[in-house]
């Protein structure tokens, strides 16, 4: 098993992986996406481990993961209390 070094030692790196793995956990991966949902987070790790420099986009296409997760169960919530 790799041991990513990197985001052992630094927050940043370390948090982004963790907002990535939620942002897919969000997403309810079935089980004919999860090898390539295996695959890209795998490939995302390397990144953030290995990468010299973090774009500073990089936040923003996972940070808000709770909060879409939370606006979708709100709204589905929302639905079934009308019917």
């Amino acid at each position: 098993m790799d041991s990513p070094e990197n985001l052992r030692v630094s927050h940043e790196r370390l948090g982004l992986a963790v907002n990535c793995q939620k942002f897919l956990e969000a997403m309810g991966i079935s089980f004919e996406g999860a090898p390539a949902a295996y695959s890209l987070f795998s490939e995302m790790l390397v990144l953030l481990n290995e990468a010299e420099a973090l774009d500073k986009l990089w936040p923003i296409f996972f940070s808000c993961s709770f909060c879409i997760r939370s606006r979708l169960q709100s709204r589905a919530k929302h639905l079934s209390n009308l019917c």
